[in-house]
């Protein structure tokens, strides 16, 4: 694995690390609690091998591929990977973490680069999978999806009248769509109170990663730049553009 930045390395394992023990927390609390959304007819005796054995599978592969660099890294991909697993409310709050700590922009290695689509994938299947087991099949849908859905559509059909330029296109495909289907999976993975803290605490976490790298860089600037470069912010990722921004704001919408 090629590394950008050795600081952006470590900074990324030590936030992901602190998102796995949030999430174990959280597993452990709906176990202490007796709220954990069971499967019927499945015994946790039963299904624990089986975790611990894709636990240490995934964990080898990763670090076959990663490197003895990435210890902690592929350790913590592996735990995330088996929750979301477990529960759709983890697939889609490891989803949503990498959509905006957007890691393969400083590790450069093929698998890094197509985590995204793959933890994606994880997160519809183990979604799609629970319904089917717990016999839910149904679909969230209220007048802010229906709202969500009608915007979507607009901003699509506006894209013609604009000339549907790459820019223009790249805009629409890779902030707003994604918001849009990361909006539906939290709603219809978050179908408890409860079942919203794992994904608050992954945006909290990928937010303030981006947060401490736009500082870093601006401190780089101070040390390297001259003229006005040592004045202006620099973001990173999410934080760069204020259009960004705006869009983390759809994000907000499940929680309110």
């Amino acid at each position: 694995m090629q590394m950008a930045d050795s600081f952006l390395f470590n900074l990324h394992q030590f936030v992901i690390s602190f998102l796995c023990l949030f999430y174990v927390y959280y597993v452990w609390k709906d176990l202490a609690s007796n709220n954990f959304n069971k499967l019927k007819h499945v015994s946790i005796q039963w299904i624990a091998p089986i975790f611990i054995g894709l636990f240490f599978g995934i964990y080898l592969y990763l670090l076959s591929q990663w490197g003895a660099i990435s210890l902690f890294l592929s350790f913590s991909f592996a735990i995330l990977i088996v929750l979301s697993l477990l529960d759709p409310k983890y697939a889609v709050g490891f989803f949503a973490f990498l959509l905006m700590a957007r890691p393969w922009e400083y590790y450069k290695n093929e698998l890094m680069g197509s985590m995204l689509r793959d933890v994606f994938i994880l997160a519809v299947l183990s979604l799609i999978a629970h319904r089917i087991f717990r016999k839910k099949y149904y679909f969230q849908w209220n007048y802010t999806s229906a709202f969500m859905l009608a915007f979507l559509l607009w901003a699509f059909l506006s894209l013609f009248p604009s000339g549907a330029s790459a820019v223009v296109v790249n805009d629409f495909t890779e902030v707003l769509l994604k918001d849009v289907i990361i909006y539906f999976l939290i709603v219809n993975a978050a179908d408890r109170k409860d079942s919203i803290q794992p994904i608050k605490a992954a945006l909290f976490l990928a937010i303030t990663e981006k947060t401490i790298i736009s500082f870093y860089k601006i401190y780089i600037i101070k040390e390297l730049g001259t003229g006005d470069s040592i004045n202006r912010m620099t973001g990173v990722g999410l934080i760069e553009n204020a259009n960004d921004i705006a869009a983390i704001l759809i994000l907000a919408i499940p929680f309110t």
